[in-house]
């Protein structure tokens, strides 16, 4: 992940607790931003998840139906400006 983690400004994280815990400590490693979608976290994990957000902007959002809509649009419309003004970017689905 932190090969990956390195080559991006934002991770966004819909996977498993475990998974969502690693890309937190790396994203806190790489000082990058952080969305986590993931539901099923227990209270200690989503306590790193608070201790990590102190240091790295977080949006952490378990339930996320209405909000991975929204974030659809917005690649969407994202990608299409962005191809418009020819600027090279990257989106990675890990």
């Amino acid at each position: 992940k932190e090969t990956a983690f390195k080559k991006v400004d934002v991770i966004v994280d819909f996977s498993t607790p475990t998974s969502s815990i690693e890309s937190t400590k790396v994203a806190l490693k790489l000082k990058k931003k952080l969305v986590i979608g993931t539901t099923g976290l227990n209270n200690s994990q989503i306590e790193k998840i608070k201790k990590a957000s102190k240091k790295i902007a977080i949006l952490f959002a378990p339930n996320m139906s209405v909000g991975i809509n929204l974030l659809l649009t917005l690649v969407r419309d994202t990608s299409k400006i962005l191809f418009e003004y020819q600027y090279p970017y990257l989106i990675l689905f890990l």
